[in-house]
This record gives structure tokens, sequence and C-alpha cells, in this order.
């Protein structure tokens, strides 16, 4: 189970004031304590079977509302009467750690709680007092604390020591066992001058902001203004802030998702694969990415193709390399599908293209949406109308990518 995290804007100002923040999350995530639940040390008589229980992302102290691993379960196993806990503490969750079991008759369950994960994040590499604290359970996720910009440069991202990245949202996960239930991390501002890059901003925020190849951004309130170089460098833009990956809803998600602003008008959607050509294949209409694995999958070797340009299924897959992006958004782009193509017909979204590639709103680009229906595939026009063409036809690609 997945939640986010909401975290405030704080101004400089303010830190000054206050010594860190905390994240709060929208339910309890309140981590157990030893209670009476837990309280035994030995087993009471002879067990012969073991059952393992996580604890759930929410937080539950109720353990009747843990999360079984049936996989782990071990039965017609000899486990004598006297038996100590620490002899049934023999799983290595990562980041999990042992809470205690409860004996009912013969058999045994077996508890493991979430590690408590805490993120600090300094200004400096030299600072003791963190501008910011988070704390939650391992497996949550969180949006990204964001400093205030400086006058002379942007603020870009977190690293830590070793100089790892991460981008919009991390996941507050452990990078291994740790043997207390905390474990620390600790991320440092990194800035990037605004004299070297190109855009307005570093962050994408609204659909029809604008991408350039730098990883700056031009906010879509101010792409009717971008010069030749920045129109150039153009390779992106938001066209969703609420995707939902699950259902194809565009207001309830939480993924942001972009589309590439560099495309190609001879690209075939499966391209010369016979495997992938004479299959009748369904996919989503919703997920992209789901559909990228399904498709590649079927045919490995074609994965390794080095004709991608002729492909649409490749062409997308390689896109970062096409278009020349770095750093925190390259890999991971795919042949977006039908419901996700039909997120270019936002207005905003509609403008950038037009203003950037002039592109018409009749365009007819490759979705990977297919129905199983003959050799047929799903296209859809910025416009937002579908249509299902032969997988041999030549038409125009978009490639996508999801942030979050």
């Amino acid at each position: 189970m997945k939640k986010s995290l909401l975290l405030s804007l704080i101004s400089v100002s303010l830190l000054a004031a206050l010594s860190l923040s905390s994240c709060k999350a929208d339910v309890d995530y309140e981590i157990i304590k030893k209670n009476a639940d837990f309280s035994d040390t030995y087993t009471n008589k002879d067990a012969y079977n073991i059952y393992y229980y996580k604890q759930p992302v929410t937080g539950e102290t109720d353990i009747t509302a843990w999360e079984r691993d049936t996989q782990s379960d071990t039965t017609n196993t000899y486990v004598p009467a006297g038996s100590s806990a620490s002899s049934l503490n023999n799983k290595g969750y990562q980041g999990f750690v042992y809470a205690g079991f409860v004996q009912n008759d013969t058999t045994i369950n077996v508890y493991y709680k979430r590690c408590t994960i805490r993120y600090e994040f300094y200004n400096l590499l030299t600072d003791t007092n963190p501008l910011f604290v988070i704390t939650g359970l391992f497996g949550m996720t969180c949006l990204k604390p964001v400093c205030n910009d400086r006058d002379e440069a942007y603020f870009d991202s977190w690293h830590t020591k070793n100089m790892l990245l991460y981008t919009s949202n991390f996941a507050i996960n452990a990078d291994s066992n740790t043997l207390n239930d905390v474990s620390t991390t600790k991320w440092y501002a990194s800035w990037k001058d605004k004299a070297t890059v190109l855009g307005l901003s570093l962050n994408l925020v609204n659909p029809g902001d604008v991408l350039l190849n730098d990883g700056s951004v031009v906010p879509y309130s101010s792409v009717n203004a971008m010069n030749p170089k920045q129109k150039a460098a153009a390779v992106a833009v938001l066209v969703s802030n609420s995707y939902n990956l699950k259902t194809g809803g565009n207001v309830d998600g939480s993924t942001r998702l972009m589309a590439g602003l560099k495309t190609i008008e001879t690209a075939w959607v499966i391209g010369d694969s016979d495997v992938l050509l004479n299959q009748f294949i369904k996919t989503t209409d919703y997920d992209g990415k789901t559909n990228r694995e399904t498709l590649l999958n079927l045919d490995k070797d074609f994965r390794h193709n080095k004709n991608r340009t002729g492909c649409a299924i490749l062409y997308s897959y390689d896109y970062d390399n096409i278009a020349g992006i770095a750093g925190i958004y390259k890999n991971d782009w795919y042949l977006p599908s039908e419901i996700e193509l039909k997120l270019l017909r936002t207005e905003a979204v509609k403008n950038a293209y037009k203003f950037i590639l002039n592109m018409d709103e009749n365009t007819e680009c490759w979705s990977s949406t297919s129905t199983g229906k003959e050799q047929k595939v799903k296209t859809v026009t910025i416009r937002g109308d579908s249509s299902e063409r032969d997988k041999s036809e030549n038409l125009v690609v978009i490639a996508f990518r999801q942030l979050d």
C-alpha cells in the first residue's frame, strides 16, 4: 500500500527560526511498541506450524490486520516446548525487525514490524543542524522537501556524501537490515547556477511545463515566450501531475507523466520482429510502461535490436539517447498507452506542442494499446481522437516517462 506524504515549502527566514520540520502523514504511522500481545519469551507447548506476519504500511498495531507471508509458512516442523523467542527470529526481511511471537496451541505466529526510517536534510556538508527531518515506516514514499531558490541559483536536488541523487519522490526504504528499528540517511542540498541553465526553474509542476536537455524547466505560463535556443533544447513536456496507473484516471492519482518533444514520423509500432508482428497481443489502455514489458518479453532479443529508429517500441525505449537527455530523466522511457496519449489534449500541453514543434492537432501517434484483434494497434491524435491501425504502418511516435 503506497501512501504519499505532503511537505510544505519553508522559507529561508522561517528555517532560521525552526531548526527542523517533520513530514506528517495522512494516517497514523505510529510504530508499534512491544506490548502484551508480544510478551511470549518461550514456547509453552510443542508446536508444529510457524506462520510469519509483516506489519502493513498503515502502521496497524492490531496484529489481526498484519499481512501474512504465506510463502514462508512452515508446517510439520517440530518446535519443542521451552524454545526461545530468538530461535524463531529467522527471517531476514529487508526493512523489518523482529517484534515477537504469539503461540496458539500447536501453531506459532511470528511478527515482524517495519523499520523506522529517518531522513535528515542539510544545506551544507559541514552543517550540524538539519533543515528538514522526515521519519516514516519502511516502504512508504514521500515528496522531496524543496528549498527556496537563491538569487543566483536554483535548488536542484539532494545528494548523499557519496553524491547519490534522488528525483522528485524518494522511497523511505532501508538499505539493509538494522540491528535496531531505526535507519538514518543524511542528504545535502545541491544547486545550479542560474547563469548556466536555459530554463526558468528546475521543477516540473504543472501540465504544459517544458523540460530542457540541461535539466532546467520553462513553466507553461512562459512557453510562448521561449527563445530559439530554449525551443531547440526542449525534450519533454509534463502532461499530468495526478495520473492513476491502476485506473487511467487523471484526477485521483499520484504519478506524474511527461511526454517527449522530439518525434519521429517513420516508425512502425512493432517494426520487423516477426515474433511481435504476427501475434494477437492484448495490452492495457492505461499503462504504457507495463505494455512495454509485455511486448519486449515476448521477443527478448528484440530489445537489443540496433535498428531502433525504425520501430516505435524501441524508439521510445531509447528516447533518452535520441534526445540527448542525461541525469535523473535518463532511461525508462516507453511507448504510451491510449489513455496516456489522450492527456496530450490538455490545452497547456497542446499549446506546447504547437508552439515548439508546430504540430497539427490531427497528427496521429502510435500507442502501445492493442485490442488483440488481428494486427491492430490503437492510435491517438493530439486532439484526442482514437483509431486502429495496422502494425506495419508508419506513424508519429511520442515517448513517455513516469516521474514517480
